[in-house]
């Protein structure tokens, strides 16, 4: 008798025990279901933020696009020259033109999660040129334009580049990796 109540026991404690764990792992699945919903509503957003960046990047480039069409519509050789003369000039002026780089790093800021900021403290080994470059990565700037931009760098180079800026987070741990690699794949917005 008392061996019944024993195995009685024991039973219900398994019973009990296996009804804990099953209600414990349907807890953990629907709190991986709105973590992983979470996690994709904020890429979402961190996607349309970096077009939204992209498009007041390329908003504030538009005389240096204007000059390009001009360019490249024009008949004679000595309008060619001229626009092309004019391009240059505005190009040297944007290019050493330090603001508007902290603009579109406060843009950044302001719309992907701090994203710059974030940078320089988890990966500081990113700096003058580079983080300009990265901006515009973050920024899905096209190749074309941060090679105007850039003037020396080949669109080959800032492929390669691309690559460099993943393995450098990579090996940085830095606690925001995921966020710096998808904002810097982001596919390119549209030609400035």
């Amino acid at each position: 008798m008392i061996a019944i109540i024993v195995l009685l026991s024991v039973l219900a404690g398994v019973v009990f025990f296996k009804m804990q764990i099953d209600r414990k792992n349907r807890q953990l699945e629907l709190q991986i279901a709105q973590f992983t919903a979470v996690q994709r509503e904020k890429n979402l957003v961190q996607k349309e933020n970096a077009e939204l960046v992209g498009a007041i990047f390329s908003e504030r480039m538009r005389h240096l696009n204007e000059l390009s069409d001009e360019f490249f519509s024009a008949d004679e050789k000595g309008k060619k020259e001229l626009v092309f003369e004019n391009y240059k000039k505005y190009l040297t002026e944007f290019r050493n033109d330090e603001s508007a780089f902290k603009s579109l790093e406060d843009d950044l800021n302001k719309y992907s999660d701090n994203i710059m900021n974030k940078l320089s403290e988890q990966v500081p080994s990113i700096r003058g040129d580079k983080r300009k470059i990265i901006a515009m990565f973050f920024a899905s700037v096209p190749y074309e334009t941060i090679q105007l931009i850039m003037r020396s760098v080949s669109i080959e180079s800032l492929r390669m580049m691309r690559s460099r800026f993943r393995k450098v987070i990579l090996e940085a741990n830095a606690p925001d990796a995921q966020l710096f690699l998808s904002m810097l794949y982001m596919k390119s917005g549209p030609k400035a």
